[in-house]
Order: C-alpha cells, then structure tokens, then sequence
C-alpha cells in the first residue's frame, strides 16, 4: 500500500465519485482508476461497489476510509512541522466558504496572502450551503470556514468577522428607488425576485418576512444572488440582499450615478459572516497567518461600512 494510493482513494470517497476526484487530483480517469484497483489488489478485497449509476463503498473501504484520514492529516501535520522548521509562512492553508464569501471576500484574503505570503498555498472548497463546509471541517478537510450564520457546536470556535446587513434592492424605474429607507409594511404585495429556499440566505429572507408579516409576489426564483440582482436591474422586481454583493452601488449619492437603488429595511435584517476553527489543537503557521490576515481584512470592511463605502 501507498501513499499516493491512499490519496487516490480518499478523493474518489469525498468527492463522491471517479469524475469529480481526476478534477482534484489533476489525472486522468484510467490513471485514477489503475491507482485504486492496485489498492484493492494490494489489499486482496474490494473497496467499492461500482454500479451504472456511480460508487458506494464496502465494508472494508469504509474501514479504509477512516484509517486513510488519520494517515493523510499525519502526513500534513509532519509536513507543516518540517517546513515551520525554516523561515517564513510555508504550507497549504485549507479553506472553506460559502459562494458568497468565495465571490466577494475571499479574493482580497488571497491577494493579500499571495503578495506577503507567496509560499503559503490556499485551496479553496466553496459551496452554497454552510452546513457543507461545516461538516468538512469537522471530518478533518478544511483547517478553518469562513460561513453564513453557522450551527452551533461546541467543539467549535465561532467568531463574528462581521455583522453584514441586508438591503432593499430595485431597479431605476421602481416607484422606491431613491429612498434612503424603507419600511417592512411597505413591502406587502410587492412584486419580489427572491432567492431559492434552498439556499440558507433565502431561508433567512422567508423567515424575516413572516415574522414581520409580509407577503410578498415571488416573480422569479433563483439561488444564483447574480441573477437576482441582474433581475432586480432589467425591472422585474425589488429583492432583499446582503451587502457584500452590492459592492458596485455603496455610498453613491446621486440616482443618476447608479442603476440599481438599496434603501435600509426598517426592522434590519443581518447575517453574521463568521470564521470558525477547531475549539482545540494547535494550527500550522501558515493558517494561523491566514487567520490573521482575513481578520484584518474583516475589521477594514466594518469600517468600510460604518463610514458608507461598503
């Protein structure tokens, strides 16, 4: 058995199959495939069921599959332990975020990180739904998250980067364009272009409406928060969004300098962007760095908002 083989195996465990591991692992699908079947071979038993429709694993791969994560996180830990021997912030830096995060805040932590600390390596995992990445980090993927209004669980340290508002949204010709803010009772009957349920920031959006006692006309419906907002653009209708995404309109002054509007929602609505870590155990150098970076970084955006200009 291995290493290399072990890799193998547990990209096509996590990513849920041969395809989406070559993506990963930047192989081809028979070299991929040659890498487990050695496995098996190696190991006289076979790891997976392999059916028309994808890949389950045995018995004897789910047994594998919780040695191979101890193994793999020894490995990453010796790894760091070596280079932190050297100078500087060395090392690969295990990232998850919600799209959002990925879109709108986490190229300035990147940028920030690549032009001090060239040797430090991110990768990225994003997906739509917090509860996602959560459960990676707590399987030992990811080293931190950085998320939308996380579950709680006390084997985790939750800290709030920021408090980030929502806003009403509408386009030029819409009869509340221009209005600094906007009430809650104001927006009964609306014509709305929501966010999908399916994601947690459409679920928040659906629950504060209740608890206000809001019913609003739903014209299109779209878990892409650009679509939404190009929508909102064309006309079809207002939308509640987060803040981070309306980056182009802050702080305009004018009507004519923008074509779409966001007026304050009276009662607020907010999410809070958080990052979450391991409650215990020590970190490499390189993500305790990442940590610091994307906390500064967060400390400047609530500035930036407080004076307007987020």
């Amino acid at each position: 058995m291995e290493l290399h083989q072990l890799k193998c195996f547990q990209a096509v465990v996590e990513e849920g199959g041969f395809k989406r591991a070559t993506a990963r692992l930047h192989v081809t699908q028979p070299a991929l495939s040659y890498q487990v079947k050695q496995l098996e071979q190696d190991l006289n038993t076979c790891l997976f069921d392999r059916r028309p429709g994808g890949v389950s694993l045995t018995e004897a791969g789910r047994v594998l599959m919780q040695h191979a994560q101890l193994v793999m996180e020894s490995v990453r830990h010796a790894e760091s332990a070596v280079h932190e021997l050297g100078d500087g912030v060395i090392g690969e830096v295990r990232v998850g975020v919600v799209n959002t995060v990925g879109l709108y805040f986490l190229p300035q932590v990147l940028g920030a990180m690549r032009t001090t600390y060239p040797e430090a390596v991110p990768t990225l995992l994003c997906r739509r739904d917090s509860n996602v990445i959560l459960d990676a980090l707590l399987h030992n993927r990811l080293d931190l998250a950085i998320v939308a209004d996380p579950r709680p669980d006390r084997r985790m340290l939750h800290e709030t980067l920021v408090e980030e508002p929502f806003w009403l949204v509408c386009g030029r010709r819409h009869p509340l364009f221009g209005r600094s803010r906007v009430s809650s009772s104001e927006l009964k009957g609306l014509q709305f272009v929501s966010i999908s349920t399916e994601l947690p920031t459409g679920t928040l959006i659906q629950r504060y409406l209740g608890q206000v006692g809001v019913s609003v006309r739903s014209i299109v419906i779209s878990d892409n928060l650009e679509i939404v907002k190009k929508m909102v653009e064309l006309g079809l209708g207002v939308a509640l969004l987060p803040n981070m995404i309306l980056g182009d309109i802050a702080g305009a002054k004018r009507k004519s300098d923008v074509r779409l509007w966001r007026s304050a929602i009276d009662p607020p609505l907010s999410r809070h962007i958080s990052l979450v870590t391991w409650r215990h155990g020590s970190v490499s150098r390189a993500v305790s760095t990442f940590i610091d970076v994307t906390r500064r970084l967060a400390c400047e955006w609530r500035n930036c908002m407080k004076a307007g200009c987020a």
